[in-house]
């Protein structure tokens, strides 16, 4: 998100910002054996640009951002 002029701390404000209405799937298990948890998928608005969100949920006291661009950008979007 270098190219937005976004860091680490602009980043954990748009994830913390999150609500329902910007998931648009999930949840789903993670594909990966070695993890547990749950991902969800994200698609807010910052700044007029839709962004992708990945997240797994791993339990009630952590989670991992998983993947943070430009929606469509990348395969993984599906």
């Amino acid at each position: 998100m270098r190219e937005y002029s976004l860091n680490n701390e602009d980043i954990k404000d748009i994830i913390r910002g999150l609500s329902v209405y910007d998931c648009f799937a999930g949840p789903e298990k993670d594909r990966n054996p070695q993890y547990e948890g749950w991902i969800f998928k994200f698609a807010p608005l910052f700044e007029n640009t839709k962004l992708y969100i990945k997240i797994r949920v791993e339990s009630t006291e952590k989670s991992v951002c998983l993947s943070v661009h430009e929606f469509g950008k990348y395969d993984e979007v599906n």
